[in-house]
């Protein structure tokens, strides 16, 4: 269970936040400071053991420092010419394992499970037993930390990176809990949170065929990054004011198919040159032209068509819209029974087309003339009006909708809302790229709202689709800043609220993922049930994460010294640990990347150079 070359005791026992702190005390070795580091697992008995059973609190160590007898003897002060000496004296005992001058002190959080061992039988079970002051602590061995880490997760996992303290074990995460209920990624600038945002969307994809990914892409960074993803399975929308006078001439021109791969070729070259690109790419963008090249082909670079209103693709969705807006009038319920009863008798179902719409259209106008909706002055009782108001401009909607703005290239909204939410075929990842604040908050508020309301009036769904909101604080930034002043805000941190808080009932998950941890807004940063930590020098962002989760500073104090890449994983659902703290260093996109290239033929195996 344990490794026996660094073996310790249980020193001390303090009061912690309502919590216990534990001070732990090793023996010093020279490769003691290299071996037993911030993050172990270790393990005290506590005072449930019997003779049957032996029960250990588990820990993981916070903080760790070697530590001298002389050093703590002259911590007062002292005659300078003594206290120099003494110091030059004692770096001898830091080069041999036998003085007894020398010692480590550590101090443990509880991580809430108790280890139990049974006829050499080890299981884990939830507890915040008190360990035993003065018995020996051991630090969980391979096998052991392979057994907690995986343990009670289900069969539905996925590896998400590698056990930070030994990359030969690895990390897991069940994925539907954590989709369903939520997570977020939070790290600060240069912890690598897009290259590790691009990793886990590629991990959920490869792992689970049937889950589509909506990610709305506000620094134009995923373009590159998901490369070899856009490429198999996706499509890339993006703003028309946003794009080069080349890119939108050849979207919208109805010409273009005369010189088609002359143009594919001019713009895949376009593209490759003014995208973002990560690290090792910023000077190197020729791999990328076939792979825009291909996406120009397929017709998958699409401009994003922006929708006013909410507008709808199935009568019955229309006709359950127009329901829910009668409220308690007499009025507008018996004008909605008519209208509903002409539209079935005409036979007018399933999808909506140009002439049952022009059909519906006609029998909106028809009923309005009728006497029994009238006043006695001859006009449209006032609660009939509000509801025929409602159906005029729905319709219009709905006909604009058969005539898109530009052309082929075009998508309107609603049809992100039916290719992602309602149809389980087609392309798996939708990449919106838009970097106007407004225009993508308002792009965000309508699909989601859109997703919510096609999932509520048709609760069994075929598959799960994942919403990932990159700079997440640009959506639903803190109240009471000025942030959250800005247009479109409102609604986009209400489609937030919304989803976050209904979208599991009905397959829908949420990944908020941003640099600027102070200025989310905790309240629904609080409905994330898994989160990712990186790289977080500042106390206040730690403190934000520690608000919104009810997490306790000696839990984040290690994310100050992770290097990119690296990650403290904690969920109440995810990961079959509760609130469990894992570290873990996670893949690196620029090689899956470079793989990807290298299998396609886009550089060259010898020197990573374009072909």
């Amino acid at each position: 269970m344990f490794k026996r070359e660094h073996e310790g005791k249980l020193y001390d026992l303090k009061e912690e936040d309502g919590k216990f702190a534990a001070v732990l005390r090793f023996n010093y070795k020279k490769d003691t400071m290299r071996n037993v580091l911030e993050g172990d697992f270790v393990a005290c008995e506590n005072f449930f053991s019997s003779e049957e059973k032996k029960y250990y609190t588990l820990m993981k160590i916070t903080s760790i420092f070697p530590r001298h007898y002389a050093l703590e003897a002259i911590k007062g002060g002292g005659y300078p010419t003594f206290l120099r000496e003494v110091v030059r004296n004692i770096v001898e005992d830091w080069d041999t394992d036998t003085s007894t001058e020398t010692f480590v002190l550590a101090t443990a959080s509880p991580v809430g499970y108790d280890l139990v061992n049974r006829e050499q039988k080890v299981d884990f079970q939830r507890g915040m037993s008190k360990p035993m002051p003065g018995e020996d602590v051991g630090i969980l061995d391979r096998n052991t930390t392979r057994e907690f880490l995986s343990w009670g997760i289900g069969r539905e996992k996925i590896e998400i990176g590698k056990f930070r303290r030994d990359p030969e074990l690895e990390v897991f995460v069940n994925l539907r809990k954590m989709l369903r209920r939520h997570f977020g990624v939070f790290g600060s600038t240069g912890t690598g949170k897009s290259n590790f945002l691009a990793q886990l969307i590629r991990t959920i994809l490869q792992y689970d065929n049937s889950i589509k990914i909506i990610l709305f892409d506000i620094q134009g960074e995923y373009l590159a990054l998901l490369a070899d993803v856009l490429y198999d399975c996706g499509v890339i929308l993006l703003n028309e004011d946003e794009i080069t006078d080349n890119l939108r001439r050849f979207l919208i021109s109805a010409e273009r198919a005369e010189n088609m791969d002359q143009s594919n070729e001019t713009i895949a070259i376009e593209l490759s040159r003014t995208s973002k690109k990560p690290g090792k790419y910023e000077d190197n963008p020729d791999p990328f032209v076939p792979y825009f090249r291909r996406l120009l082909e397929q017709n998958r670079i699409r401009i994003l068509q922006p929708s006013d209103e909410l507008t709808f693709r199935y009568i019955q969705e229309f006709i359950s819209y127009l329901g829910d807006q009668i409220g308690t009038s007499a009025n507008k319920r018996n004008f909605f029974r008519a209208f509903c009863r002409e539209i079935r008798r005409r036979g007018i179902r399933e999808e909506f087309t140009e002439r049952n719409v022009l059909e519906i259209r006609e029998i909106a106008q028809e009923l309005s003339h009728r006497e029994d909706f009238l006043t006695g002055k001859g006009q449209l009782n006032t609660h009939v009006n509000q509801l025929f108001s409602i159906i005029e401009h729905l319709l219009e909607d709905i006909e604009q909708s058969f005539t898109p703005v530009a052309g082929d290239s075009t998508t309107p909204i609603e049809s992100v809302v039916h290719d992602f939410i309602i149809n389980e075929r087609g392309e798996r990842l939708c990449l919106i790229s838009i970097s106007e604040e407004i225009e993508i908050r308002r792009a965000l508020s309508r699909i989601a709202e859109g997703a919510i309301y096609r999932r509520k009036r048709n609760p069994t769904f075929s598959h799960d689709v994942l919403f990932v909101f990159d700079e997440a604080h640009e959506y639903a930034p803190a109240r009471g800043t000025e942030e959250a002043k800005q247009e479109g805000v409102d609604q986009s941190r209400k489609a937030l609220m919304k989803l976050s808080r209904q979208g599991r009932k009905y397959g829908l998950g949420m990944c908020l993922a941003t640099q600027r941890t102070t200025y989310m807004d905790t309240i629904i940063m609080g409905q994330v049930h898994t989160f990712f930590a990186g790289f977080l020098p500042r106390k206040e962002d730690r403190e934000r994460i520690g608000e919104a989760f009810n997490v306790d500073e000696a839990t984040l104090i290690e994310v100050q010294e992770f290097a990119p890449g690296e990650w403290l994983l904690s969920s109440a659902v995810a990961t079959g640990l509760t609130n469990v703290p894992i570290a873990l260093k996670a893949k690196d996109s620029e090689e899956i990347l470079e793989e990807f290239f290298k299998k396609q033929g886009f550089i060259t195996q010898e020197t990573g150079g374009g072909t």
